[in-house]
């Protein structure tokens, strides 16, 4: 499958010309053979960097570096990395001292390694990236941003979009299925962020791109359609799956944040992969999505019922930014990373008259998505992570998280909108 970028760019309804830097994607079977070719046709010359660990060593560099033979490895030995301050450096060490030899970076991996490897690329001046996925594990391969964590905070930072992505199905379907069900984790998270986007646009007036939504949502039943057969690993589910991850990260690139892509369930995501309040038990980005798009679907229900159709009796006007209780529960150093998110604060912006107005189309968005019940038990069917316990972390927590996570990323959502109603708790049990 060659996928045409054309029918994704050009003016659109809602006002914008949408872009795109990426230039070629390439899905299908045997897809690595044609690695020399895409080289070719992209205009790269030069010598390749070629990024991975020994696990994607094994599963795909080998095969690309004798497609190159001009090539440089960059081997990471670590059993445990993410994309933080350590990896770059690593990287950086293992560059040869000429960097100007290097024409192309091609990074060969899952998510941690795509996204450094867009990192490196941008820090050295716009050097090339082509992007061999090993897994449908996320949904990033596609988007122009890294998530790099720096400082104990993930950052999503404008890198620069991978010239090309060349993803080949029986590399996908001989990763582990922990890996795949983390793809899936990630793509059953937009019914919260397609969510949380549509109800923001409803009380804040925030613009929403009918088209990128539609792809997102497109992408969200394309997973949801082949989530059995995906199980049982059947080539055709497994491409259908990582068509669906970059479709979604396409959007990223078009809107120019992650918006459509990722609303409250990846914000709680991304306090427990910090492992602020919990050690980190190595968990993957898909599973910790997972866990927060069932807990943000709770609490869709349970603000919903609590309140019913009294939504005036129980709205309560804005206390302001908690900058003191943030400061207390995440140290200077994280709230000072936190803030500039913050600026300005999406608190300030719901407008009284329009949440009360829309509160009707408020609860038929929550309802066009599966209960909670639902989603817990498709979560378990397909081997995905659903509760804290899952990922090895005491709900006891729960309380903190929910009230740090409403500030990971100025963004209106679920938890932007609970802070406006009072003497709604948050036991979920």
């Amino acid at each position: 499958m060659k996928i045409d970028l054309s029918q994704f760019i050009g003016k659109c309804e809602c006002g914008k010309t949408h872009g795109m830097d990426i230039r070629k994607i390439l899905l299908e079977p045997g897809a690595l053979e044609q690695v020399p070719q895409v080289i070719s046709e992209l205009g790269l010359s030069g010598k390749a960097a070629i990024i991975c660990d020994r696990n994607t060593w094994n599963a795909a560099g080998k095969r690309v570096s004798r497609l190159l033979p001009e090539h440089h490895i960059i081997m990471i030995e670590r059993d445990s990395i993410h994309p933080d301050e350590r990896l770059v450096a690593d990287i950086e060490n293992m560059l040869p001292s000429d960097i100007d030899s290097i024409g192309y970076i091609v990074g060969v991996g899952g998510g941690v390694i795509t996204d450094t490897a867009k990192y490196i690329g941008k820090h050295h001046g716009g050097i090339p990236v082509v992007l061999i996925p090993t897994a449908a594990s996320v949904d990033g391969f596609a988007a122009n941003s890294s998530i790099m964590t720096f400082n104990n905070f993930k950052h999503p930072l404008t890198t620069q979009s991978a010239a090309a992505i060349i993803a080949d199905t029986n590399v996908l379907c001989a990763a582990p299925y922990r890996l795949t069900a983390s793809g899936l984790g990630d793509l059953l998270g937009k019914y919260i962020a397609l969510a949380d986007w549509k109800i923001a646009s409803l009380v804040t007036g925030e613009a929403v791109c009918p088209r990128i939504y539609g792809m997102v949502d497109e992408a969200l039943m394309r997973a949801v359609k082949v989530i059995d057969k995906v199980k049982e690993n059947d080539p055709d589910a497994i491409e259908a799956l990582m068509y669906a991850l970059i479709l979604s990260g396409l959007t990223i690139q078009m809107w120019g944040n992650s918006r459509p892509a990722s609303g409250a369930e990846h914000m709680l995501a991304h306090v427990w992969e910090l492992a602020l309040f919990s050690p980190d038990t190595g968990f993957l980005h898909g599973e910790t999505v997972g866990v927060g798009t069932v807990i943000c679907k709770k609490l869709y229900e349970k603000l919903i019922e609590a309140v019913g159709e009294r939504p005036r009796e129980f709205f309560v006007p804005y206390k302001g930014f908690p900058h003191e209780s943030l400061r207390e529960k995440l140290g200077e150093i994280v709230y000072a990373e936190l803030m500039p998110y913050n600026n300005p604060d999406e608190g300030t912006m719901v407008d009284y008259e329009k949440l009360i107005a829309s509160w009707g189309e408020i609860c038929r968005i929550c309802a066009d998505m599966p209960d909670s019940a639902e989603m817990e038990r498709i979560f378990r069917d397909l081997g995905v992570k659903s509760t804290l316990e899952d990922l090895g972390i005491s709900a006891d927590i729960l309380p903190v998280t929910l009230e740090v996570g409403s500030f990971v990323r100025g963004r209106m959502t679920l938890f932007r909108i609970w802070e406006r109603f009072s003497n709604i708790g948050i036991d979920l049990r």
